[in-house]
């Protein structure tokens, strides 16, 4: 059996309602198409994504800061207590096939240079203001150049440009 396709999702834990819809509306194409959601189980874009993955009758992974199972945001199908606090960050973004930036802030930040140094597929939402705003279509060092002069965040306008590159990359995934 094949594994599955595994989208880690990083962002705020503290945000907007109409950020944290935008990222239900993100969990929730995650879910509908089967993949596995792994994001930091808490508030904010967290639990709006892990929330529309559940709806749409996926699975979502918690990677939790913290030592206990109670700390998720409820939403969670499976809840890793790591007790590290923000050194799960590396887990988190490592975990996932691909990356999605949703808003964000310092912490978001973090996942997103270890998203780099591991040399993740990244795709920012450019549409929510924050680090997905920020870094979209963006390079972070000269780290990769020489290797792959292409490699940069990618930059997802809106949903359906976030959608098209979410089959992308699954297409890709499939024939490795």
């Amino acid at each position: 059996m094949k594994k599955k396709f595994q989208v880690s999702l990083i962002g705020s834990s503290l945000c907007s309602e109409d950020v944290k819809n935008e990222a239900y509306k993100i969990g929730y194409i995650i879910g509908k198409k089967g993949f596995v959601l792994i994001n930091g189980g808490r508030s904010g874009v967290m639990e709006g994504s892990a929330k529309g993955c559940i709806d749409a009758g996926g699975l979502v992974v918690g990677i939790l800061p913290d030592y206990q199972f109670g700390s998720d945001n409820g939403y969670c199908s499976i809840v890793i207590p790591t007790g590290i606090g923000f050194a799960r960050n590396i887990i988190t973004a490592i975990s996932g096939d691909i990356i999605i930036v949703v808003a964000g802030e310092a912490g978001t930040l973090c996942e997103l240079s270890y998203s780099w140094i591991f040399k993740k597929v990244i795709i920012c939402c450019s549409w929510i203001d924050g680090v997905s705003k920020d870094f979209a279509g963006k390079i972070l060092d000269n780290k990769f150049i020489k290797e792959d002069p292409n490699y940069k965040i990618i930059d997802a306008k809106n949903l359906e440009d976030l959608e098209k590159y979410l089959d992308y990359y699954y297409s890709k995934f499939l024939n490795y």
